[in-house]
């Protein structure tokens, strides 16, 4: 898997509960990757590279259970050199890094963690931390979304569902191969074989 400099990834959950360790979304292992995940009553996310020198960066947020919220990571090792991390279209912390993210051995996931990765500095190994709740309209990236983007899509998707986002539960894929389905997570190889510079991956309503 390629080197990352730039990602953006978006998705909603609805948890059923926050306060145990739960993966939403990571892509790597424990030494070069990037995640997604709840714990403690929050919502994280963070971004590391063992392989270049760099422990990693973790933001997180308060964030509560049976609603619906936006989370987005935004990674730009290149213009800035900053980690971003958007709840429900808002900018709410923001963070330096301190270099891309090296080549990532291992498969990216969603809804639990596949074999390893580094959670806050802590490596956890194996497969696991299953998510329990409701996934839907995930977006992966290989560009840097503004603070206009990021508003744009989470004002989309309130205009068409409204704030509860009442709607059926199905599955869409538009992933040029189909991934690996388990009973309660989703997972891929070649990952960036998914992606281009302008396509993203779309996930709704898992």
């Amino acid at each position: 898997n390629e080197e990352i400099k730039k990602r953006t990834v978006s998705l909603w959950y609805n948890a059923e509960s926050i306060d145990e360790t739960q993966i939403l979304y990571e892509e790597g292992k424990s030494l070069n990757g990037l995640n997604i995940y709840l714990s403690q009553g929050k919502v994280w996310i963070g971004g590391f590279s063992q392989t270049n020198g760099w422990s990693g960066k973790w933001l997180s947020y308060p964030t509560t259970s049976g609603v619906w919220h936006n989370i987005v990571l935004v990674f730009d090792s290149i213009n800035i050199g900053k980690i971003y991390l958007y709840y429900d279209g808002i900018l709410v912390s923001e963070a330096a890094v301190q270099s891309s993210i090296a080549q990532r051995a291992g498969k990216g996931a969603i809804g639990a963690m596949i074999e390893s990765t580094s959670l806050n500095g802590v490596v956890y190994n194996g497969d696991g931390l299953y998510y329990n709740g409701l996934i839907k309209n995930l977006l992966v990236y290989k560009s840097i979304l503004s603070n206009e983007e990021v508003s744009k899509l989470y004002n989309e998707v309130i205009q068409i569902f409204g704030e509860q986002q009442n709607i059926p539960i199905a599955v869409t894929y538009t992933f040029k191969s189909i991934p690996q389905i388990y009973e309660n997570y989703i997972t891929w190889s070649e990952f960036d074989n998914l992606l281009d510079d302008t396509n993203e991956i779309h996930l709704y309503n898992l």
